[in-house]
């Protein structure tokens, strides 16, 4: 497995694990600050009409930019929507935040897919994306049984700031595909400077 899938991998875990703290709990969340159905069933519109909206233009887009720099992009709008959790007192404010984590996911997935699908060693299709796919709903079952007893105890901004540290980390993690992007790049230039150098010495000899 590339190193480029594991990373991948395991900011998506952290991702995923923070998603998934208040996935189960949605309704009751937004109930809690007086939206009521309409305003759980309002809000998730929001979010799931701008990934719809905004995935058919930023996948265009991302064709012709640096894919590693949108999904590092993508995870920090991500980390900025799970941290305005921390501040929502109302419906309307829960709107916008709704608004940044769809506009997140949207620059997010086609990045994601598009690197990951790349770095997949041929042969071995279905068993890396199994790996993703696997790792993934594991968190989602561990996370949801997590989000339950840290809201029960805590209540929820002590989830929300889980919640924020954990979509910090995938931050964090994502950074490291650029880092290796860079290095890579930099082994290139030197590469090159070698055989510039080696053909001078033929022509010299």
């Amino acid at each position: 497995m590339r190193r480029a899938i594991k990373i991948l991998i395991a900011s998506s875990m952290f991702y995923n694990l923070a998603a998934g703290l208040l996935g189960p709990l949605w309704a009751v969340y937004v109930e809690s600050i007086g939206g009521g159905v309409l305003g759980a069933s309002g809000a998730w519109a929001v979010y799931t009409f701008f990934i719809g909206v905004l995935m058919l233009l930023t996948g265009r887009l991302e064709d012709k930019l640096n894919r590693r720099v949108m999904f590092v992009f993508g995870r920090l709008l991500n980390f900025i929507g799970m941290t305005g959790y921390l501040f929502v007192t109302d419906i309307y404010q829960l709107l916008i935040v709704q608004g940044i984590l769809g506009a997140s996911l949207a620059i997010m997935n086609p990045s994601f897919t598009a690197i990951y699908q790349k770095s997949i060693d041929r042969g071995r299709e279905s068993s890396e994306w199994a790996y993703w796919e696997g790792t993934i709903n594991i968190v989602l079952a561990f996370a949801a049984m997590v989000g339950g007893f840290i809201v029960t105890t805590f209540g929820f901004r002590v989830m929300f700031m889980f919640m924020s540290a954990s979509s910090f980390v995938a931050l964090l993690v994502a950074l490291l595909l650029e880092k290796k992007k860079i290095r890579d790049d930099i082994l290139l230039i030197e590469g090159k400077k070698v055989k510039k150098v080696k053909r001078r010495l033929k022509t010299t000899a």
